[in-house]
């Protein structure tokens, strides 16, 4: 394919263009500086068609100066992006991140570039916004469980924001290390690290961590008239290594953090995230029968059951002092395997 000469994208500028098929263009595009010596952030490119029609994005990371010859790689990349390029966008997404763990991240410096190509099937000129950010932005962890893959390096951070829009609504993150070891950190300030954040995982591996709606945290910080007020909530993640390079999946689910109504004799099925829970209230009705709390697993291991006798106000809405009953419990079971 053809190009149509090239651009140098600047951050934070809007630009716009117009694109057909077998006329691709091709932009330059220099990260600033990171504000903190030594920060590797994240980089987005966004190319939003105007009107409709679908843009392809694709980009290579170049190390420029002496003793560095890109054009040939550069001219590979050129002429058959879909096999060459670093990063792709085809399949709908107007969106591309370049994260520090990715293989071919380079970080900010006088000697970094990365060289975006845009295209697009359509045999009609299409028309378009193209934008690159980097530093700040924090990418959104979607709370539907579908996990985002990452790498980090170690003493070095990843951070995600989970947003919440309802209130009432468990929230559960799960990080899964695929190689290494790493730490999961979740606080109220895009900032959060291992020093700030207001909870953690350092279990070796796998780690979790469970916000219950009705804790005291979640009351303060996502009650309803924040979210009425802003619209929602936000909690950071950060995920840091510990080994010299991991590998990770993260992922963020809400349940509803409602309790809900069990009937005597009726059976309910569920699926737990990791280090998370799910309360249940049964109505008793005087005078007191014995009772039988029946669980099985169909996969993976339930710590405990819990269950204590409370008002019947306090059950459906649970106070602070009931969020963990493993203290106060009535009735206990532990480790249920599948």
């Amino acid at each position: 394919p053809n190009t149509l000469g090239v651009a140098l994208l600047m951050e934070g500028q809007v630009q716009r263009g117009s694109v057909q098929k077998g006329r691709n263009h091709i932009y330059l595009f220099m990260p600033a500086f990171p504000k903190k010596e030594g920060d590797k952030p994240s980089m987005r490119i966004s190319v939003t068609p105007e009107g409709g029609g679908a843009l392809k994005l694709f980009a290579v990371a170049e190390v420029t100066g002496k003793g560095h010859d890109t054009r040939h790689a550069l001219h590979t990349f050129i002429r058959s992006p879909e096999a060459s390029a670093h990063w792709s966008v085809v399949d709908g997404s107007n969106e591309l991140v370049m994260r520090p763990g990715d293989a071919h991240y380079i970080a900010p410096s006088v000697h970094s570039m990365y060289v975006l190509l845009v295209g697009t099937d359509s045999n009609t000129m299409v028309p378009y916004e193209i934008e690159a950010a980097s530093g700040d932005s924090i990418e959104e962890l979607p709370v539907n469980g579908v996990p985002l893959s990452g790498s980090v390096d170690e003493d070095e951070y990843i951070r995600y924001r989970v947003a919440v829009e309802e209130v009432a609504r468990h929230v559960s993150i799960s990080l899964t290390a695929q190689t290494g070891d790493c730490d999961l950190f979740v606080g109220t300030t895009a900032d959060v690290t291992s020093e700030n954040s207001q909870l953690r995982s350092q279990a070796a591996g796998s780690d979790a961590v469970f916000i219950p709606a009705f804790s005291e945290l979640n009351r303060r910080h996502c009650s309803e008239e924040v979210i009425k007020q802003k619209g929602e909530c936000v909690y950071f993640v950060a995920v840091k290594g510990v080994s010299k390079r991991s590998d990770f999946q993260i992922a963020a689910s809400m349940p509803d953090g409602v309790p809900v109504a069990l009937a005597a004799a009726e059976k309910r099925k569920l699926e737990l995230p990791p280090g998370s829970w799910q309360y249940y209230y049964v109505k008793v009705v005087p005078p007191m029968q014995p009772m039988t709390l029946e669980v099985s697993i169909e996969s993976g291991v339930l710590i405990s059951l819990l269950a204590k006798v409370v008002p019947s106000a306090k059950a459906r809405h649970p106070p602070p002092e009931l969020v963990d009953i493993s203290d106060k419990a009535d009735i206990k079971g532990s480790r249920f395997a599948g």
